[in-house]
């Protein structure tokens, strides 16, 4: 019954293997909050034009081990979330940015379940800025979640990040990869 607004979440759900995929290339009205790879796997590419923004905590692979959920942002995209940035929270989470930008008021968490495995690559010039701490493998940057991420900062990717707790934002079987020119 046409597009979601302040009060829905968007999910992109479909009975299909890879899930469906959604290409949103216009500003799409604010909506409450995103997960993507609920029940069933969703993605969404954000072109050139496309902006999406949130007013709470999102999520790009959310529960379900049996699927995943992933988010791509191409040259001219962008995405902005109020709160949380969840990537690999219960199920297999894909950020890549490639060329756009990607912002989140709060935390990054990724890979913060233990049946959460997350993969966030910058490229291109793809920014990820984050308000809040970065964990990686964590939800907490204090404990490991059993889960895990690897972020990838290649060349000319930006990830701009407030807070990184140097002892634990990043727990076992998790890197940051920032080799290169990123």
């Amino acid at each position: 019954n046409g597009l979601p607004g302040t009060a829905d979440t968007a999910r992109l759900n479909w009975g299909k293997p890879n899930g469906v995929t959604v290409t949103l290339s216009s500003v799409a009205p604010l909506i409450r909050r995103f997960q993507f790879g609920v029940n069933e796997s969703g993605n969404l590419v954000v072109n050139a034009g496309g902006q999406l923004t949130t007013r709470e905590s999102s999520y790009v692979g959310n529960n379900n081990i049996l699927c995943n959920g992933s988010l791509t942002v191409n040259t001219g995209g962008g995405v902005t979330i109020t709160g949380i940035l969840y990537v690999g929270h219960g199920t297999v989470g894909a950020l890549t940015n490639d060329g756009g930008t990607v912002s989140c008021t709060s935390h990054l968490w990724a890979g913060s379940q233990a049946t959460g495995v997350g993969t966030i690559v910058l490229t291109n010039g793809g920014r990820l800025d984050v308000g809040g701490n970065i964990g990686l493998g964590t939800v907490n940057a204090s404990t490991p979640s059993g889960g895990k991420c690897s972020l990838y900062v290649q060349e000319g990717g930006v990830l701009n990040l407030t807070t990184i707790s140097p002892v634990n934002s990043i727990q076992p079987n998790s890197l940051l990869d920032i080799s290169g020119s990123g």
